[in-house]
């Protein structure tokens, strides 16, 4: 306000204002607090002009409304509880944030992950291709075809005969491999040691189908993963290898035979020799004879060729009584043979013995009709 001027003249004015405040922010001052403002008015025209000045009142009444000086504090305190609700909701999406990239680095594992699994399938579809086409191989080999009958005979007896006489050969292949080391599979097996059971008949019954190892240079389960077909037939792992497997290129175990494993193709051979050696040794000695069925109408008629190894000739003949399963004859012809092939021949019965006077076949001359 102009110095000079008396406060009067500008009430007017002041109220407004004042009314057009209260109007704008849905305010109001009380008619007490407007005296007094008026008041203070009068006392400052005093000190500036130096002439009294009475202070000014004005009629007008604002009965029911809130004071001005009220309605700025309520004012303050809702600034202040959205400046709070603000600062809360900024550590609220702060705390999204972080779980946001939380979940990105989890999705980013997953699909490496995903990613691993799709290489593996991969390689595992490559590698079932290559075991079916070896399948295949074998079982359209000119070896699988000519052996049929032999492998037909697996039913002629009931398995409760073949059993036995079986389950023995067995033991005695395994016992005398070095694959099979009974001191370290008693240490792996506690049980069986508790137990007092024989190992070699526990790991031919059960301990194989169980995934116990006969060594360390031999795995079960894995032989068994590896070769389904194996499994299928369900044949003991240790006794396939031996018998079969380590001929036909067959791994042991995973690891490299250059590492843990003694056992060849030629110890592999030299285990089935000594059981055929051990075998003859036992006939030959006894009142035992190996005698074949007899047979009019045979359906399959067997013709061997032996030429001396006469242990490996007895196994031959052991395998065709413990496997047979179709009616057949068995013809066999010694080509003048040198060792025990005549002694193990008079032991045999139910055959047609033909006996050469002199070699008239050789292996490069001899073929299977």
């Amino acid at each position: 306000m102009p110095s000079g001027m008396s406060a009067g003249s500008f009430v007017p004015s002041i109220l407004e204002l004042i009314e057009a405040l209260c109007a704008s922010f849905d305010l109001a001052v009380s008619e007490a607090d407007l005296e007094a403002w008026l008041g203070q008015e009068a006392d400052f025209q005093k000190l500036v002009t130096g002439y009294p000045c009475e202070p000014l009142t004005t009629g007008r009444t604002f009965r029911g409304m809130r004071p001005f000086v009220g309605e700025i504090s309520s004012l303050k305190q809702t600034v202040s509880s959205l400046q709070q609700t603000v600062s809360s909701l900024q550590q609220t999406v702060a705390a999204r944030e972080v779980d946001v990239a939380n979940l990105r680095t989890t999705v980013g594992e997953r699909e490496a992950e995903l990613d691993q699994v799709k290489v593996r399938n991969s390689l595992l579809s490559v590698e079932l291709a290559k075991r079916t086409e070896q399948l295949n191989s074998v079982l359209q080999s000119r070896a699988w075809r000519l052996t049929a009958p032999l492998r037909a005979v697996a039913k002629l007896r009931p398995r409760s005969h073949r059993d036995a006489p079986q389950v023995k050969m067995d033991s005695q292949l395994i016992a005398q491999s070095s694959l099979f080391d009974v001191e370290w599979y008693l240490s792996q097996n506690p049980d069986v040691a508790t137990h007092g059971a024989d190992p070699i008949a526990h790991y031919l019954k059960r301990g194989a189908f169980e995934g116990r190892d006969p060594s360390r240079a031999f795995s079960s389960q894995w032989y068994l993963d590896q070769n389904p077909d194996v499994r299928a037939a369900g044949f003991n792992p240790l006794v396939h290898y031996l018998r079969f497997g380590a001929t036909e290129g067959r791994r042991p175990s995973p690891v490299g035979e250059a590492a843990i494993l003694k056992q060849t193709l030629a110890e592999a051979q030299k285990d089935w020799g000594n059981l055929g050696h051990s075998r003859l040794q036992q006939l030959l000695h006894s009142d035992d004879r190996v005698v074949f069925p007899a047979t009019e109408s045979p359906a399959v008629s067997i013709i061997l060729v032996f030429y001396n190894k006469a242990h490996l000739s007895l196994l031959c003949l052991d395998s065709i009584l413990e496997n047979a399963d179709v009616s057949y004859e068995v013809v066999i012809v010694n080509n003048c043979s040198s060792d025990e092939t005549n002694s193990l021949l008079e032991r045999v019965g139910g055959a047609t013995i033909i006996n050469n006077t002199c070699l008239l076949y050789t292996s490069s001359s001899l073929r299977t009709h």
